[in-house]
């Protein structure tokens, strides 16, 4: 279940509404417990009032020749109408201000009510786009009586969200009146407590017909499945996955595993801190292993922008998802932001490092697999249909987009011509599962494979070789020292012009996916991931579960 809460009150510590909405919210967590909630507190964070530049890029579709406003305008209209879509059950904290809603939450409105998105226009008349299936649960709250009573004629603030609700059809919408706060403290402590009462009725309505709202779920998964849109005209846009930061029990080890498996060059070194590169690459590192005497883990997931105004557009629009960020410096690397993604994965971006000579063409100091260049690192996520509304939002591509009876599991996006930089698939997360290395050939895979085994690491050699019927390379999955995982790729198909639709298919029905031939992969391989230092693990909605080589020898013993 995804949760929409949205607060409109300003009076943060104080406001009825904002208590009251946090309640609904929490209930509803505590009888759906993988529910997932996204927070839009848009009085501390209002979106602007429509001025005659987002006008026309909203309500006349302009898209050419975009200011600088417009363009922020767009990503924000997408970002928060996204967020609408996804939403199975929205909760918003609505106080009354002159007889209506607050400014700000009409200034939500008017973003997210846009044809041909949340309503489109009929013959007959106008029709809501969202899903019918998507409930509302509004917490009102007033300092007087208007629901009976002399002053009921000046209420527009339930008569107008209930219609323009419905405009984009939300049409099952419950309200929680909390009014005549400001009568006295007596009377604010009764209506609180009566609207409690009430919002713990509706809640235990709601969990009764879980079973039923599952079905409605599934239903519009199956039959209504929206792959998310890549939005072109993003403030910002990733160039490419560029590094790894993760830690260490013993350097030395890391140093030797890195260097003569993979055939990594050290960049650079101290007695806490190890820098390596692949022979191709010219950026100062796309390692970082990190000395620690706790257990390893990781620490950051690297992405480039292009040059320093999109970095300084990045962190605008971190801000404006309401998502921590901020800047830290680092070595051999310009101006760096470190910020958190909407599913919480640790994030670590910057525009330039320092240069250092390409080795591709000294091939007397080539090792192990020769590993060219760093090209992409997969993360496990609850919620992978959330995180793919967010990264292509800022201008990410689907290249691949999987599915188990319609019920989002995976997603491959792509910054650079090859078919995938960040692969997310629903597991227990954030939790950092491997980073791939292009290799020239399979002579070097195999010489890396040769390489542990003479080294004592034959048994780290976890999954294959084999090859991927994603992306279609040849790969094999081995662990460093610390059990780390890494993956060795020859260079996959390419994925370059925007005609390029996403591959859509659903493991329910695809015979094989992730191994064109061969045996499954080890239960580790799906199991073991390396966490993230300091990151909450959240588990999703229990599924089915995957071959494993193990699964797999059992069934044919």
């Amino acid at each position: 279940m995804n949760i929409l809460h949205i607060d409109s009150s300003p009076l943060v510590g104080r406001s009825v509404s904002r208590e009251l909405s946090a309640r609904i919210v929490s209930r509803i967590v505590e009888q759906f417990p993988n529910a997932t909630v996204t927070r839009r507190d848009i009085a501390l964070h209002p979106p602007a009032h429509a001025g005659a530049e987002a006008v026309d890029v909203v309500r006349y579709k302009k898209d050419q020749e975009l200011s600088e406003l417009q363009v922020r305008e767009t990503a924000l209209a997408d970002t928060l109408i996204a967020e609408l879509h996804a939403a199975d059950v929205l909760v918003i904290g609505s106080p009354m201000y002159n007889y209506t809603v607050t400014t700000q939450l009409k200034a939500w409105i008017d973003r997210v009510c846009q044809a041909g998105r949340t309503f489109r226009y009929t013959p007959e008349g106008s029709v809501g786009l969202l899903n019918p299936g998507t409930r509302a649960i509004i917490a009102i709250s007033r300092g007087g009586n208007y629901t009976n009573g002399k002053q009921n004629h000046r209420d527009f603030q339930i008569p107008y969200l209930k219609e323009i609700l419905g405009f984009v059809g939300i049409t099952d919408v419950t309200f929680v009146v909390a009014e005549g706060v400001n009568l006295s403290p007596e009377a604010r402590a009764q209506v609180i407590k009566r609207a409690t009462a009430e919002i713990d009725d509706i809640v235990r309505a709601l969990a009764l017909a879980t079973s039923h709202l599952r079905t409605l779920q599934n239903d519009r998964r199956r039959n209504h499945m929206d792959v998310p849109q890549t939005n072109y005209k993003s403030p910002f846009r990733f160039s490419r996955v560029s590094h790894s930061v993760f830690t260490s029990r013993d350097l030395k080890k890391s140093e030797e595993f890195y260097t003569e498996v993979l055939g990594l060059v050290v960049s650079d070194s101290d007695k806490d801190t190890l820098y390596l590169r692949g022979l191709e690459e010219r950026a100062h590192h796309s390692l970082v292993i990190k000395r620690t005497t706790d257990a390893p883990a990781y620490e950051r997931a690297g992405l480039r922008v292009f040059d320093e105004e999109a970095l300084d557009k990045c962190k605008h629009t971190f801000e404006q998802h309401q998502l921590p960020c901020q800047w830290v410096e680092r070595p051999f690397q310009g101006r760096t932001l470190h910020a958190l993604d909407v599913c919480g994965t640790p994030l670590e971006i910057c525009a330039s490092m320092d240069r250092q000579p390409r080795l591709d063409m000294d091939v007397y100091k080539h090792k192990g697999a020769q590993a060219r260049r760093f090209d992409h690192y997969q993360i496990t996520i609850p919620d992978v249909e959330k995180i793919t509304r967010f990264y292509t939002s800022v201008g990410c591509r689907i290249a691949d987009y999987i599915t188990a009876g319609g019920h989002p599991i995976g997603v491959f996006l792509q910054m650079k011509d090859t078919p995938y930089d960040l692969v997310f698939l629903e597991r227990d997360g954030p939790a950092f599962h491997h980073f791939g290395y292009i290799i020239p050939d399979i002579q070097a895979m195999l010489r890396a494979c040769d390489t542990m085994g003479e080294l004592g690491w034959g048994n780290n050699v976890e999954y294959g070789p084999g090859k991927h019927g994603v992306g279609h390379s040849y790969y094999v999955y081995i662990l460093d020292p610390d059990n780390h995982r890494c993956e060795l790729l020859l260079p996959p198909i390419v994925y370059m012009d925007r005609e390029d639709e996403p591959h859509v298919w659903d493991v329910l029905t695809t015979e094989r996916g992730t191994e064109a031939w061969g045996l499954p992969p080890r239960e580790s391989w799906f199991s073991h991931r390396s966490r993230f230092n300091g990151v909450k693990i959240t588990t999703p909605p229990g599924g089915g579960t995957p071959m494993t080589l193990e699964k797999y020898l059992q069934i044919a013993k």
